[in-house]
């Protein structure tokens, strides 16, 4: 959307979200006009040829009407996606819409809007005008009101799909960053943006074992898995936790470099963005990032810490960041697809060649194995000179 920016700077401060018989009022009070006003004429056209005969009125609906998605289609209108949502629901084309949000999580069967779409273990899902928004983020320490857009407890944003997908799949999206809300202290170290993929479902839907496809405020790109407690000894994770990499009940190791890129961490500049992740003949996994058509960053699991990943849920976090987003979509990669020359090296030694910017190691390094890939794609990808 080329208004997004001025959309998401202009949403209410202080307004609550429509809900209920409210929302549909406000947004079809014109319509209702009319409509009242042929009724009334009908009415009268009928008492007059009926002797004045009353005509009966359904009596009103009761009870918590919970907004649907507008353009949220089912698999079958999704076109070759296997889920896709525009964020485009009824009333948040006037106010700030919540969707669900994390009291439907903490208390099931509350009147708290929940979604047959999304699961939130933290913070809110607002829609405005076509496209997911964090409002102006806030940190609670106590309950989040159900239906607030304030009081939204988005400086820690975790949404999940309820529905897991794959193997070999993509994932994508169009994000806008804001502005940072967190500590200074935490600017370069986990404030920003990650996708979530491969998400391993479990009875508290909450992230376990999943891959981190993360594009950081300060620039930093980079692909982590995380690993369960549960799967690690007690040395590994109080290793994890001297380095900072223990969290949320789980261990998050590395599986790319770290990449400077702060170019692709502009406030106000939406980029789309999209993560693969495939399983490979031999079992493993590859991540790969693209961000506007560039191919940034790419990972093998090859087993770290457990097997790979090859399906689950996915979803979008963020840190300490004001932000909207949209499209999400999920795809089937189809069969042979070119996403590989993603795990293909730049020319590195005499005797590799380039097609299409990505280099091909010599026949020597691939004999013997129709499906050989580099023994290490802990590097940025970089077209050749």
């Amino acid at each position: 959307m080329s208004n997004r920016v001025s959309i998401i700077d202009s949403l209410p401060r202080g307004e609550q979200p429509l809900n209920g018989e409210s929302m549909l009022a406000e947004e079809g009070r014109g319509r209702l006009k009319a409509a009242f006003v042929a009724l009334a004429l009908s009415v009268s056209l009928a008492a007059c040829s009926s002797g004045g005969a009353e005509v009966e009125h359904a009596p009103p609906t009761s009870g918590h009407v919970l907004p649907q998605p507008r353009h949220a289609p089912p698999v079958s209108e999704c076109g070759q996606e296997l889920f896709c949502d525009s964020f485009d629901y009824p009333g948040g084309n006037m106010r700030p819409v919540v969707i669900t949000g994390e009291g439907s999580y903490f208390s099931p069967g509350s009147d708290c809007p929940t979604s047959d779409r999304y699961v939130m273990t933290s913070g809110t899902l607002i829609a405005y005008k076509g496209e997911a928004i964090t409002g102006d983020p806030t940190t609670e320490t106590g309950d989040v009101p159900c239906d607030s857009t304030t009081r939204n407890d988005n400086n820690v944003f975790r949404l999940l799909t309820k529905k897991s997908f794959g193997p070999d799949i993509s994932v994508s999206l169009d994000y806008t960053p804001l502005a940072d809300t967190g500590p200074k202290s935490q600017h370069d170290s986990f404030d920003g943006f990650t996708l979530l993929i491969g998400n391993q479902p479990n009875s508290k839907n909450e992230d376990y074992g999943l891959y981190t496809v993360s594009i950081r405020n300060g620039g930093e790109v980079v692909i982590k898995k995380k690993v369960p407690a549960s799967e690690l000894s007690s040395a590994e994770i109080a290793k994890l936790k001297q380095t900072g990499d223990f969290a949320n009940g789980g261990g998050y190791y590395a599986l790319s470099k770290y990449l400077e890129r702060p170019d692709l961490a502009t406030m106000g500049k939406q980029r789309h963005v999209v993560a693969n992740l495939q399983k490979l003949p031999n079992g493993e996994v590859k991540i790969t990032i693209t961000v506007d058509g560039e191919a940034v960053v790419s990972a093998v699991d090859t087993g770290v810490h457990g097997a790979p990943y090859s399906s689950g849920q996915v979803g979008v976090r963020l840190d300490y960041t004001k932000a909207g987003f949209d499209n999400l979509k999920v795809a089937k990669l189809p069969a042979g697809s070119p996403e590989t020359l993603s795990a293909w090296r730049r020319p590195s030694r005499l005797g590799e060649l380039s097609i299409g910017g990505y280099s091909i190691p010599p026949i020597s390094a691939r004999a013997g194995n129709p499906f050989w890939l580099p023994g290490s794609n802990q590097e940025p990808l970089a077209p050749t000179a």
